[in-house]
């Protein structure tokens, strides 16, 4: 029997070897790195809104280094608030040294002034747009149900609560505790380890005193991290000193809805995971175990803009999703409140039967052809970051208007009247706006940009006259003859070197269509531009 080599005997076992190492490698590699270095590299998906402030401190001093700081300090209204201010805490003095002087107390400070230092953030999830569209559509029912009942002679003592009653009743499914987390990055995490013991030991006396409150709060293990919590339910809550039988319009009527409040929960929760001391709040803890797992927001659609950004020192950011909106203000929903208004209001008009038929009518289709140009609330997402100059800003805002769209291209150069105007505008930019961005049709285009007509600006003055008294492309197309001169009269293109004229300083970009230069563009940024083409 032939011999086996030892060396083959031994290659299946370096195999599995080299594949368990290349397995482990593949999954650290296929963790996504962190892309903010903030609460977006964790935040889920399912935030409805999110707010953060970043950097506080560094803006802090920022501001106490600036020449503006020291010129306020030094305003004698300033210097007289501030003496004034030292003599009242004189009286208190005793107290607050006493009060500085206790170590927790010092370490509780550092905490509070480190919590604001670097980050703080809020978001919620899908059921505080439902808290919010219920609590929304229950003061409206307040406001016209109320109006209504007086109009109609039927306001008592139990009017109020019965609208809110009906109101909650209908929308009881929705009845539950929001789900919003607050948090605050820390640079030291033992500090808020400690004054949450500290908490805790304050906090259980006072509570373990009420019976009801008695073993509510807790430590809990959430998600890999502990928490302090406190569960609260609706069984706390007195409902039975509501007079349900005398608010009622038929027996049993809100069954169902003190069923549901009853079974209410809330769960306040406090801890710290990682380097972050987290607050939440919500019917469980769901949310926490949450942190970090599966589809994250800022993989959302709506942050590609932000993304660009990543690198820069990223100061605010605020994201409003759709359903968050649409709640806070539907137009559309407002519409049909008008006319259930008009439905109650008209049969007590004293008006013809035939006449309130038409009235309703009209104003069911009037509120119907408004619906078709109302906007359809869109995400909204703003983002600012320290550049050399202060801070830059951008808005990204998703709400669909196309049928009120009244935007057009903002023109400057072509439309000021000659060179000698030109000259002037340009050397007013320059010097009211270091930094610009001025553009403006190419000349050389083959297709005359505001007319849409071919060579249209090589013509004569009398034949361009024509073509804007007549042509059907034109993007505002002129009432007269007169009125078409008149266009004509203020419209003049310009080519590269006239702009680069104009602007000596800056670089000029060219915006090509089909390979040739469509618009030219005059800017004059800080730092370099890459990719220009001059």
């Amino acid at each position: 029997m032939p011999r086996t080599p030892i060396s083959a005997l031994r290659r299946p076992k370096w195999l599995i070897v080299a594949v368990a190492v290349s397995i482990c490698l593949g999954s650290q590699t296929a963790q996504a790195a962190p892309k903010y270095n903030n609460s977006l590299d964790w935040v889920p998906a399912d935030a409805v809104f999110y707010s953060a402030s970043l950097r506080m401190k560094e803006q802090i001093d920022i501001v106490a280094k600036s020449n503006a700081w020291q010129k306020l300090k030094n305003l004698p209204s300033v210097q007289m608030g501030w003496s004034l201010a030292q003599m009242g805490m004189m009286s208190q003095r005793q107290q607050i040294d006493a009060y500085l002087n206790d170590p927790q107390n010092q370490e509780l400070i550092s905490l509070v002034c480190d919590a604001f230092s670097n980050e703080f953030f809020v978001y919620g999830d899908q059921t505080s747009t439902d808290f919010l569209d219920v609590m929304l559509r229950t003061l409206n029912a307040i406001q016209y149900g109320s109006m209504m009942a007086d109009m109609h002679g039927q306001r008592d003592e139990n009017v109020s609560a019965r609208i809110i009653l009906n109101s909650l009743d209908a929308q009881r499914d929705k009845l539950n505790a929001p789900g919003i987390t607050f948090g605050f990055k820390l640079t030291d995490a033992k500090q808020a380890q400690n004054q949450l013991k500290r908490l805790e030991q304050i906090a259980q006396g006072p509570l373990n005193s009420q019976p009801k409150l008695s073993g509510r709060l807790k430590r809990a293990t959430v998600g890999g991290s502990e928490y302090l919590t406190l569960e609260l339910d609706g069984s706390l809550v007195p409902w039975d000193q509501i007079p349900w039988k005398d608010l009622e319009e038929k027996p049993g009527q809100y069954n169902d809805l003190k069923a549901k409040l009853r079974a209410l929960k809330v769960v306040v929760s406090l801890g710290v995971r990682g380097d972050y001391l987290l607050l939440n709040i919500g019917s469980s803890t769901s949310a926490l175990a949450s942190i970090g797992s599966g589809k994250l927001l800022a993989d959302e659609p709506e942050f590609k803009p932000l993304a660009k950004f990543a690198s820069q020192r990223l100061v605010g950011i605020s994201f409003v999703n759709k359903s968050m909106l649409k709640a806070l203000s539907d137009p559309k929903r407002e519409l049909d409140q008008a006319v259930q208004i008009v439905e109650q209001v008209l049969p007590g008009a004293g008006l013809p039967q035939e006449i309130n038929d038409r009235i309703l009518k009209d104003t069911r289709e009037l509120m119907g052809e408004l619906k078709g140009i109302m906007p359809e609330p869109g995400s909204q997402l703003q983002f600012s970051f320290l550049s050399p100059l202060g801070v830059e800003g951008y808005t990204h805002n998703w709400t669909v208007n196309t049928m009120a769209d009244g935007s057009k291209p903002l023109t400057l150069l072509e439309h000021v009247g000659g060179h000698a105007n030109r000259l002037a505008v340009a050397a007013e930019v320059r010097t009211i706006a270091p930094y610009h961005w001025v553009q403006t049709p190419n000349r050389h285009f083959p297709v005359e940009p505001h007319w849409l007509f071919p060579g249209m600006q090589f013509l004569p003055f009398r034949l361009r006259t024509t073509v804007a008294a007549r042509w059907p492309l034109a993007h505002t197309p002129a009432s007269s003859l007169e009125d078409a001169r008149e266009s004509v009269s203020w419209t003049e293109l310009i080519g590269v070197s006239e702009l680069r004229a104009y602007f000596p300083d800056s670089v000029i970009f060219k915006e090509r269509m089909a390979g040739l230069a469509k618009s030219i563009t005059a800017v004059k940024a800080p730092g370099s531009l890459p990719n220009a083409r001059r």
